[in-house]
């Protein structure tokens, strides 16, 4: 699986076992990756980034330039954006944000795949608050 977003999660799960060595590696790798948008998996790269490099100085960067051209609310694409910056909303630690973000970027799309991601990132953001 070479996806950004498969691969950013091993990371997750590596560094969860305490092999942030590889964690690190894999995020590097992952870094490279250059998904344009309105790709859900555009998100993955910038997370990596921050999560090897120890900033988060490119989330915000990258949020800005999500919010200067995302569309309108009613276009095709909208959903995917919400997506986008509620993982960057939750990778700057806007859980409220990215919360509201990822709940639209579900209920709004109509495609199964990102709606599958917007719960995963849901349930994450559940899971690290401590709700079952």
């Amino acid at each position: 699986m070479k996806a950004a977003h498969f691969q950013y999660y091993e990371g997750v799960i590596e560094a969860a076992c305490g092999n942030a060595a590889a964690a690190r590696n894999r995020w590097v790798k992952i870094a490279k990756q250059n998904e344009g948008l309105p790709s859900p998996e555009f998100a993955f790269p910038q997370l990596a980034n921050a999560a090897a490099n120890g900033g988060g100085a490119i989330l915000g960067t990258m949020l800005d330039l999500v919010q200067a051209t995302a569309p309108a609310d009613n276009s095709p694409s909208a959903p995917a954006y919400f997506y986008v910056e509620g993982m960057l909303l939750d990778g700057l630690g806007r859980a409220k944000e990215a919360e509201e973000h990822l709940v639209k970027a579900g209920k709004t799309s109509a495609d199964p795949f990102l709606r599958y991601l917007a719960e995963i990132a849901l349930r994450e953001m559940a899971a690290r608050a401590g709700v079952p």
